[in-house]
């Protein structure tokens, strides 16, 4: 069948459900990505490597919309051929290649890795790919692993998960840090130009480059995060056995990123731009979210302390007041981001 998306045209296989037994991959749920992605690569120049293309809808997208060249890759011959259509259908032309992305020998301004599941087979290569002073945007949809499942994430992440009310949050962040581990191994740093979590998958897009310097600020970013069931939570590079708060074992979750997910001036070009109410509402609040790791789920904690809830921007004013930043977040429509101790915001409610 033939879907319109974006300025582009394609054909897809029909399919009745989502799944990676599909004749050739296909997800109209990453639309709002692919539209964001294509807005943020525009603000950049040269070559990008659609690693794993499928139809090869993102890398035909970006030629079309973000003004790039694009080479295609797919290990699946099907896909390769719908790839060669679909660019002919738009006018686009460009290297396909037809193999496992990490026997690709090539090398690429900006590679974007989008597979179906955890990336971190990927990351090896793609930073070997990705040339110094380069992006690399890596999709991650096994957000199970991410978030709370312990073994799956320490044999795809090297991580150790934890279950807390803010897990969307915690799962980008263990991303960020497994992907900047890779990346030091060759020599490469970091930069965040936004992370975040929509649906099913999470999102990273990053600056890289070769600096020794940044390495090590990059590292000062990798804490031990710590979690109590009574809602305390805090990330340092100390070790605690026991929470401050209510004086339990503490649980923890380690290496994470602690860093910025975002770049406010990067953003406010973007919010320039001409873009759809939906995405702007959804970079709106990402815009607007203070940079303090985690949130707190109001309804939980009402839960868990038995008081009456209160609207949110209530809450969040009443914290402004008192002297705390605070915001709202797009990691959970119930999530306030703050600095604010744990005491301090139970006598918002109390």
């Amino acid at each position: 069948m033939i879907i319109s998306e974006g300025k582009i045209r394609i054909e897809v296989p029909e399919f009745q459900k989502i799944t990676s037994k599909n004749r050739v991959f296909y997800n109209p749920e990453m639309r709002m990505d692919r539209d964001l992605s294509s807005l943020i690569l525009s603000f950049f120049k040269g070559v990008v490597l659609d690693g794993l293309s499928a139809t090869g809808v993102r890398g035909i997208r970006y030629v079309k919309e973000s003004g790039l060249d694009s080479i295609f890759n797919d290990i699946n011959p099907e896909a390769v051929k719908l790839i060669e259509k679909n660019c002919e259908m738009n006018g686009v032309r460009g290297e396909i290649h037809n193999r496992d992305f990490n026997l690709l020998d090539l090398r690429a301004d900006i590679v974007d890795i989008d597979p179906f599941g955890s990336p971190s087979r990927y990351l090896t290569s793609a930073f070997r790919i990705v040339k110094p002073e380069g992006v690399l945007c890596v999709t991650a949809t096994d957000t199970q692993a991410l978030c709370v499942s312990k073994k799956a994430c320490i044999r795809k992440y090297s991580a150790i998960p934890l279950k807390t009310d803010f897990f969307r949050e915690l799962g980008v962040r263990i991303l960020i840090s497994s992907i900047l581990r890779e990346g030091m191994k060759q020599d490469y740093s970091v930069d965040v130009i936004l992370a975040y979590a929509h649906k099913h998958y999470m999102r990273v897009f990053l600056r890289v480059k070769k600096s020794l310097t940044a390495m090590e600020k990059n590292i000062e970013d990798l804490s031990i995060v710590y979690y109590c069931g009574c809602g305390y939570r805090t990330y340092s590079k100390e070790l605690i056995q026991r929470c401050p708060f209510c004086g339990r074992k503490i649980s923890f979750s380690v290496p994470v990123w602690t860093g910025k997910i975002k770049n406010d001036s990067f953003l406010d070009r973007i919010m320039k731009r001409d873009i759809s109410s939906d995405l702007r509402k959804k970079m709106t609040i990402i815009k607007n979210e203070i940079d303090t790791p985690f949130y707190y789920d109001i309804h939980k904690l009402a839960k868990l302390y038995k008081f009456d809830l209160k609207k949110i921007d209530s809450v969040i004013d009443d914290l402004r007041e008192i002297g705390f930043k605070a915001s709202r977040t797009h990691f959970s429509q119930t999530g306030i981001k703050t600095d604010a101790d744990l005491s301090s915001l139970l006598k918002i409610f109390v």
